[in-house]
C-alpha cells in the first residue's frame, strides 16, 4: 500500500504533470468596448478570458484587423465584455493573511492602496464590486463608483483560557451594510446572517431590490457549476510483476499482459470561470484482469519442475481526476490526472507445481499469495479528446497490485483506450 508520504508525493506529481497552460496564451476576442479616461466610448475587441481573478491588464483591439492594445487601470475607466463589466478604481484592499495556518493574533484591519479593475456585480442605487487579485483572496466594496469602499472584514486568532487559539472574525462590513441599505425595511436580521463571500452578499443585494423601490442599472448574473453526466467502455491491457523474495519463484515468473473490457459511469464537476477549463471527473468502473506465467528449473536432465500462476480479479474501480480542457472550439482536448481506489468483487490466487521425473508428472495445487490486497490503489494520467458529446481518451495506470507483503512488492500497468459519451 502507498504510504501517506508516497501518495502525497505521486499526487504533487499528478498536478505537475497538468499542462497549467496561461490563459492569456489562448487569445478569445469578444465585442466589447472601453471608456477612455476622457469618458468616449470606444467598441471594438477585448480578448475574454472569463477571468477567476480581476485582470491586471486588458487586450483590446479596435476592429478585426487593427493592432492590439494593452491597457490597465491607469489608462481607462471602465471596459465590458460578453456579460462582464468592470471598473477602474483607486481602493483599499485589506493586506492581513486569510489562511488558518497564517492568521495574525490582532483583529486591526491592515490597509493598502492600489490601482485595480474591479468586477461590477450590482450597479445601480446601490452598487456591489468586487476583487480577487491575489489567488483566492475576495474583497468587497459599496458606494459610488467615483470612490468604492472597502467592507473590511479580518480572520485572526485569539487566545482563549488554557493557551488555546481559536478563530474570530472582525466582521466591520456589517455595520456598513446595515448603513448602506437602511432604506430596506427588516434588512437587519439578513445582514447578521450574510458572510463575507459572493453567493451571500449576492443573495443580500438581491432581498435588497426585490424589497424597495431602487432601480438596478445592472447585475452581474452568477455562474454555476455544471454537472455533466456520460457513460464510457473501453479495453486496457494490463501488465503484472513482482519484486523480492518468494519460495514459490513469484518474482522470477514471467506473466502474460491481461487484455480486458470495461464499462464506467461517470460524472464530471465543471467549475465556473477561466472558460470552464477545469472540472474534477468522478468514475466508477466495473473491470477484471487476469495473468498467467509460468517458472520451470530444469534440476537434473531427467527431472523438472514448475510453477504455473493464475492472479486475476473483477473490480469496481471509483476514479478521482482532475481534467483540464483547453477551449479550441468543436473539438476541446483534455487532460487528466488523479488517483483510483480498486475493491476487488471475485479473486483469482492460483499456483499450480508440478514436477516430472522420468516422464512420470506430478502436480499439487495451491495459492498464490498467502495474502491478498483488496483494496488496491493506482495514479492515473491520461489524455483524449472531446467533440460535441462524443470523448475518446487514453490513460496510463501504475497501481501498488494485490501483495500486501512487505518483501514482495506487486506492480501493476495499464493502458487503457476508452470512448464515451457525455450528456
Amino acid at each position: 500500500m502507498f504510504t501517506s508520504f508516497g501518495l502525497r508525493r505521486y499526487v504533487f506529481a499528478l498536478f505537475l504533470y497538468i499542462p497549467v497552460i496561461n490563459a492569456n496564451s489562448q487569445e478569445n476576442f469578444q465585442p466589447g468596448y472601453i471608456i477612455d479616461v476622457s469618458h468616449d466610448t470606444v467598441h471594438g475587441f477585448i480578448d475574454y478570458q472569463n477571468w477567476s481573478l480581476n485582470p491586471e491588464t486588458i487586450k483590446f483591439k479596435a476592429g478585426t484587423n487593427q493592432s492590439i492594445i494593452s491597457y490597465s487601470p491607469y489608462d481607462i475607466l471602465r471596459f465590458a465584455v460578453e456579460d462582464e463589466y468592470y471598473l477602474a478604481a483607486n481602493v483599499e484592499v485589506e493586506t492581513s493573511p486569510r489562511g488558518t495556518d497564517q492568521l495574525e493574533y490582532s483583529a486591526a484591519i491592515n490597509l493598502a492602496a492600489r490601482t485595480v479593475f474591479l468586477q461590477i456585480l450590482f450597479e445601480g442605487e446601490k452598487n456591489l464590486f468586487y476583487l480577487n487579485a491575489t489567488g483566492g483572496k475576495e474583497d468587497f466594496y459599496i458606494g459610488p463608483s467615483e470612490a468604492p469602499e472597502l467592507l473590511k472584514y479580518k480572520r485572526y486568532l485569539k487566545v482563549e483560557k488554557g493557551d488555546k487559539d481559536i478563530i474570530n472574525e472582525n466582521k466591520q462590513y456589517m455595520g456598513q451594510l446595515t448603513y448602506y441599505l437602511k432604506d430596506c425595511y427588516q434588512i437587519d436580521s439578513r445582514i447578521v446572517k450574510t458572510d463575507y463571500d459572493k453567493w451571500s452578499l449576492e443573495k443580500l443585494f438581491d432581498y435588497y431590490y426585490q424589497n424597495t423601490t431602487s432601480e438596478i442599472a445592472f447585475k452581474k448574473e452568477a455562474e454555476k457549476t455544471q454537472y455533466k453526466l456520460g457513460l464510457l467502455t473501453g479495453a486496457s491491457r494490463s501488465t503484472l510483476r513482482f519484486e523480492g523474495g518468494s519460495d514459490t519463484f513469484i518474482d522470477e515468473t514471467i506473466f502474460e499482459p491481461s487484455y480486458n473490457f470495461a464499462a464506467a459511469l461517470f460524472l464530471e464537476i465543471v467549475f465556473p470561470r477561466n472558460m470552464r477549463r477545469w472540472s474534477f471527473y468522478n468514475e466508477l468502473q466495473y473491470s477484471s484482469y487476469l495473468h498467467s506465467g509460468e517458472f520451470v528449473r530444469f534440476d537434473q536432465p531427467t527431472y523438472y519442475s514448475g510453477y504455473y500462476t493464475e492472479i486475476g480479479a473483477t473490480y469496481l474501480k471509483l476514479s478521482n481526476l482532475m481534467r483540464y480542457s483547453p477551449v479550441m472550439g468543436d473539438l476541446t482536448v483534455f487532460f487528466s490526472a488523479g488517483v483510483s481506489n480498486d475493491l476487488s468483487l471475485t479473486v483469482t490466487n492460483t499456483q499450480i507445481y508440478k514436477t516430472i521425473s522420468n516422464g512420470v508428472e506430478n502436480s499439487r495445487e495451491d495459492i498464490a499469495l498467502d495474502e491478498i490486497r483488496k483494496h488496491q490503489q493506482s495514479i492515473i494520467f491520461g489524455m483524449g479528446f472531446r467533440f460535441h458529446h462524443i470523448l475518446l481518451e487514453g490513460r496510463y495506470q501504475l497501481g501498488n497490485g494485490m501483495s500486501p507483503l512487505l518483501g514482495l512488492q506487486s506492480k501493476t500497468r495499464m493502458i487503457s483506450v476508452l470512448i464515451g459519451y457525455r450528456f
